[in-house]
This record gives structure tokens, C-alpha cells and sequence, in this order.
């Protein structure tokens, strides 16, 4: 089905289960994480389905409220490194969204992906799924969804 976009100016995407259907997966991920508290499992999963937020303010929530440990950058990078470990394992296996690869092609206005994922991790996962080359521009953490929009 095509319709007349031609009036849009650009197209501001988010990656996460609007490009790339990992909602689900990211989810499983954030849970193999932590599965070193099993009895916390169910509180975690219930706060990630939750929350569209950078991993990083999910790890800290996780700690402080959950977990009742302590957190700073140094347990965020490290988390984050473990999480962008795991998640890679099998993102080639992840589809697409049904049609998103034909509109990216077709559309010839500007499109930008704005995502709570860290910026390098984004640019690996674009390229993996071979949509970069239909981007204009990607926007990843530590730029906010809100900043790039407001950039675009």
C-alpha cells in the first residue's frame, strides 16, 4: 500500500520495535542479565515492560530500587557492555518490521532514527539489517530522543 507522503519534510523513526521488532528480545536480554537474582526476575521484567528509557537509567532503577545496590558509571558501563554483548549474539535473527525496508527505500525525504540505544551500538545494528545507506542521520544515547527531534 503507498500513500502520498510527499508532504512530510522528514521522518524521525525510533528503533525498537518500530524498525526492528526487539522489543521482546531486549526484554529477554535485560532478564539474562540478571539472572543471577531470580527472585527479583518477575519486579524487573514487570519495570522494563515499563519503561522506554535508556538502559542506564533501567540499570540504576534496577539497583538502587530493586536489587538494593549501590550504583555509578562504573556499574552502568560495565552492565551496558555485558547487555551490548548479549544483545548482539543474535540481532542478525531479529526481521525487520513488515514493509519498513521498502518504505525506507522509497521515501525520498529525509529519515532519521532517534533511539534510547548507545549511538555505536545503533549504528551496528542499522548496518546489520542493511538499512544505513536509507538514513540521513542516527541520534543514540547519550542524545536524547526529545534533542534529536529538536535537531531535526
Amino acid at each position: 500500500m503507498k500513500y502520498d507522503l510527499s508532504f512530510y519534510k522528514a521522518f524521525v523513526f525510533d528503533y525498537d520495535g518500530v524498525i526492528l521488532n526487539s522489543v521482546v528480545y531486549k526484554t529477554r536480554t535485560f532478564l539474562q542479565l540478571f539472572k543471577g537474582y531470580p527472585a527479583q526476575l518477575e519486579e524487573i521484567d514487570r519495570y522494563i515492560k515499563t519503561h522506554d528509557v535508556s538502559r542506564f537509567v533501567i540499570f540504576e532503577h534496577i539497583y538502587e530500587h530493586i536489587l538494593k545496590i549501590p550504583y555509578n558509571d562504573a556499574a552502568g558501563k560495565g552492565l551496558s557492555s555485558k547487555f551490548g554483548m548479549l544483545l548482539f549474539q543474535d540481532w542478525h535473527k531479529l526481521p525487520l518490521t513488515e514493509g519498513i525496508k521498502e518504505f525506507l527505500r522509497q521515501e525520498s525525504v529525509p529519515k532519521f532514527i532517534a533511539s534510547a540505544m548507545p549511538l555505536y551500538e545503533l549504528e551496528k545494528a542499522v548496518s546489520i539489517h542493511g538499512i544505513k545507506k536509507y538514513i540521513t542521520k542516527l541520534f543514540g544515547y547519550p542524545v536524547s530522543k526529545i534533542q534529536a527531534l529538536e535537531e531535526v
